[in-house]
């Protein structure tokens, strides 16, 4: 089919002046929209033409909450000139944890009569909202600008409970083009309808067909619609032919730099980037490999939860992909093969289990392990058309793992697949590999040490300035890291110190980097200028905020800096070495950090590293390995190594000692300090809360033969060093006078019950006088006195989860305290009081807050609190039954 099929015309298919007049006896009515883009602003023009209306009265509503739907200026017209009213009133729905208001117009006659015709004209003004999948960043659902508009039939319509008929035209801007998928006309559609028809527009560059698929270029950069191009042709090659018609889109990023979130259910994708970077790759093959064998993406959870061949299937391809086009930054079958591992203590607990359907938590482990199995599967066919074989016959029976399919010959690869889904087989292919032959490390005998090394290194600090008390156990901090350095030094006069990497403070789903983390890079540097560091690698978080910020940041520092992470063009300017001059002898420090995630946690920064490569193996390091081994006695490892790469390093020969940021070592069947051949790997025992202290101890010929760990944890028994403290405390006052909170997005913006007027905890005590007591003797009530304690009373970040409302009209302001407004409040759980003040109902309160509201801020970052029973935890603060002095 050429490709103008897709091409809207700016026509509708018009209905019989008779049919439209009269009123339908089936309470239906047809309906013609009409949507006009501007351009101008993140909104659209809206006129309904209703026809055959046979009621007095009709109630229309939207498909999305008011957040994203925000109608403006109604206007109604009747063809004859009879008086009609409009009442718009926002409906809300309850769903426990959260409560949506959805706008609801209800359109009635003055005289009573039929409304059979009339005219309805509004304004919609496009939203946004945190996204769950795949990593939880506030995108645009449905956006309109000067370079393009993305839409579905969701966004922008207000619809009566029955239709009979619908059809669309479309009016942008004299220079666009629209690519549409929605009908000129079409008979009693569902609801479901209306989420997949969608349609995009703007100025179109260039377009072009790739078999089934239609690639649109809306002023994007070529580098990114070739990727795209690219990317939709080695899709092809892995899953064969399509089951229908696609459309793609490819526009610039939103100058707000938010993302645009891809219509669900559509087969119109948008995928928007200014470079080719591998999340939106990733993102693109998850949008199309559902569609492309003929499944939908609103039902993404049924496909997950039915069908786990399906969706590990599609994360297997969104990571191999964009590395066999060149794209990706890291090796997918090292993340994927990673996931498993860590995962492996579960994977004998079938994926058929009730359990992980119910739990969301579950759910997504298990969509972690699928990929792991398709990759264990998948790596005995080394070349893509037997890949590719394997996959047709998934295909053939329709990814059905279903614990009673029976094995047979023409399906060796589905049979096996099964079996590891559902837990009848839970070795796989890689795990070996994974788990090396250690051997645990003693003490030498003090008679047998001929000499000593003492090594101070941190690791996965992630800009972890200071415990500022929000978490109970929220030890570390960089003035008590200076503490324990300086102990460490009065006692060994020649310690060195080590940074490993994953130092960078980050704003985990943002792109942006802000003044705020910026700042806070800054001092954390100073701070390691005056703990004396001697060298520090760089590790993931450091090349998430681009390797420009990176290097602005990092020059002109006192310490070495050594890094094997290399650009696109190889011009990245750190050493991949260094050679220390310690009394002990020339100590070489190689920078070797492997990434390894499925891509989720930390998608939004990804388009930051685009042009970024890291390592992986042996291999990236095999020259800085050579010069080290030459110029220094000592050679260590420094970074985040995986098992396999730390038995190639083992078996090289060149390397003493490894180094290791891994997360979790006991997941891979390792200790804190351990043997591979000769080589010594010592992994992270303190992360971001202490300090590794590590002693070398080698024998009379020389030999490395002996280790002790010690884990220097920074709490309160370790006192603050002073030069820091005050730096800290300048800091602090800096950014309060520079961060306000008009800077800030307000808390509960997903939560609707936050959507209304606040009133304060003293109105709210009028009424209920024995909660409000109750509410006094908790540290909820006192929460502003605890930033005054430290000072922190003026800065944005740490005020918001304190008091109520800032950043709101109607909330707190820094700048004029309002005490009544101070405190963890009862609105803060409850939500906003001033429609329930007004007149008090249950059903116009929240009762009782879940646990995503406390989430809100005792996240991981900030509290330990919500880590045991939720319900348990919430007795805490319970007021008991609710009462009324009424």
């Amino acid at each position: 089919m050429p490709i103008a099929r897709t091409l809207f015309v700016l026509a509708i298919a018009a209905f019989a002046a008779s049919a439209c007049s009269r009123p339908r006896s089936d309470g239906a009515c047809d309906l013609e929209a009409q949507l006009t883009l501007t351009g101008d602003s993140n909104s659209v023009r809206v006129r309904l033409d209703f026809r055959g209306v046979g009621e007095a009265q009709l109630e229309l509503g939207a498909l999305l909450p008011r957040r994203l739907f925000g109608v403006e200026d109604v206007r109604l017209e009747a063809p004859d000139g009879r008086a009609l009213s409009q009442a718009l009133q926002f409906v809300s729905v309850d769903t426990g944890a959260t409560k949506s208001r959805y706008p609801r117009l209800t359109v009635r006659s003055d005289d009573g009569r039929a409304l059979r015709a009339f005219t309805l004209s509004y304004r919609v003004d496009l939203g946004s909202q945190a996204v769950q999948i795949p990593c939880g960043e506030e995108r645009h659902i449905g956006y309109v600008s000067t370079d393009g508009a993305t839409l579905s039939a969701r966004n922008v319509l207000l619809l009566p409970d029955r239709i009979a008929t619908i059809g669309f035209s479309i009016e942008p801007p004299r220079d666009w083009t629209t690519v549409a998928r929605m009908p000129r006309a079409a008979q009693a559609p569902s609801q479901l309808d209306f989420w997949k028809w969608s349609l995009v527009s703007g100025p179109l560059v260039t377009s072009r067909q790739i078999g089934e698929t239609f690639v649109y270029d809306f002023c994007a950069p070529r580098e990114a619609v070739d990727a795209v191009t690219r990317c939709i042709e080695l899709i092809g090659e892995y899953l064969g032919p399509q089951e229908a018609e696609l459309d793609v889109a490819v526009m610039r990023r939103a100058a707000d730099s938010k993302r645009i979130e891809s219509a669900a259910g559509s087969r119109i994708v948008t995928i928007d980037m200014d470079a080719p970077d591998v999340g939106s790759l990733r993102e693109l093959v998850r949008l199309l490999v559902p569609l492309w064998v003929g499944s939908a993406r609103w039902n993404e959870e049924k496909v997950a939860g039915g069908r786990p061949l399906l969706s590990g299937l599609t994360e297997y391809l969104a990571q191999h992909i964009p590395e066999d086009l060149g794209y990706a930054n890291t090796s997918a079958s090292r993340s994927l093969e990673y996931t498993w591992m860590k995962e492996r203590t579960t994977a004998d607990i079938s994926l058929s289990d009730p359990r992980y359907i119910s739990s969301r938590q579950l759910e997504l482990t298990r969509r972690l392990k699928a990929p792991s199995i398709v990759e264990s599967v998948l790596r005995e066919s080394p070349t893509l058309e037997e890949k590719a074989g394997v996959i047709a016959a998934w295909r053939a029976a329709q990814f059905r793992t279903a614990p009673d399919l029976s094995p047979s010959s023409e399906e060796p690869a589905l049979a096996q697949v099964s079996a590891l889904l559902h837990g009848r087989a839970g070795h796989l292919a890689f795990e070996d590999e994974w788990t090396p032959q250690v051997v645990r490390v003693q003490p030498l005998d003090e008679g047998s040490i001929a000499r000593r090394l003492q090594l101070a290194y941190t690791a996965n600090s992630a800009g972890y300035l200071e415990n500022c008390g929000c978490k109970i156990t929220q030890d570390g901090g960089v003035a008590r890291r200076a503490t324990a350095l300086a102990e460490l030094r009065t006692e060994h006069a020649d310690l060195l110190v080590l940074d490993i990497g994953n130092f960078a403070p980050t704003e985990r789903n943002s792109s942006t980097i802000t003044d705020s983390v910026s700042s806070e890079f800054e001092v954390y540097l100073d701070a390691m200028e005056l703990m004396q560091y001697d060298a520090v690698g760089i590790g993931t978080y450091e090349m998430l905020v681009g390797t420009e910020w990176i290097l602005e940041h990092l020059a002109g520092r006192p310490f070495d800096i050594v890094s094997s992470v290399r650009t696109r063009d190889d011009d990245l300017p750190l050493p991949a070495y260094a050679v220390l001059d310690h009394p002990q002898g020339r100590i070489g420090v190689v920078a070797l950090w492997e990434k390894l995630d499925h891509g989720w946690l930390h998608e939004t920064q990804e388009r930051n590293t685009w042009e970024v490569r890291y390592p992986s193996g042996i291999a990236a390091i095999e020259e800085a390995l050579e010069r080290a081994t030459e110029e220094a006695e000592l050679v260590v490892v420094a970074g985040f190594v995986t098992p396999p790469t730390l038995q190639e390093l083992a078996d090289s020969g060149a390397v003493d000692v490894v180094l290791n940021a891994l997360g979790d070592p006991k997941a891979l069947g390792m200790k804190f300090v351990n043997r591979i051949g000769g080589m010594l790997v010592v992994n992270d025992a303190a992360s971001s809360y202490g300090v590794n202290h590590l002693e070398l101890q080698f024998d009379s010929a020389g030999t490395l033969a002996g280790a002790v760990l010690a884990s220097v944890r920074l709490d309160d028994s370790v006192a603050k060093d002073e030069t820091i403290r005050m730096m800290l405390e300048g800091f602090h006052a800096e950014s309060a006078a520079q961060t306000g909170a008009a800077s800030l997005q307000p808390l509960f913006g997903w939560d609707d019950w936050a959507g209304g007027e606040y009133i304060g905890h003293e109105t709210c005590a009028t009424c209920h006088s024995g909660q409000h007591k109750q509410w006094r003797t908790t540290p909820h009530a006192y929460a502003m006195q605890t930033l005054r304690k430290i000072r922190r009373d003026r800065n944005a970040k740490c005020v918001q989860c304190h008091v109520l409302g800032l950043g709101r009209a109607d909330g707190f302001e820094i700048a004029r305290p309002d005490p009544g407004l101070e405190g963890v409040q009862c609105e803060t759980c409850h939500g906003s009081g001033a429609e329930h003040a007004a007149m008090p109902r249950k059903d116009n309160i929240r009762l009782t807050p879940s646990k995503q509201v406390c989430l809100e801020c005792h996240d991981k970052e900030h509290s330990d609190l919500l880590e045991g029973d939720f319900e348990q935890i919430l007795q805490r603060v319970s007021h008991g039954p609710s009462s009324s002095t009424r």
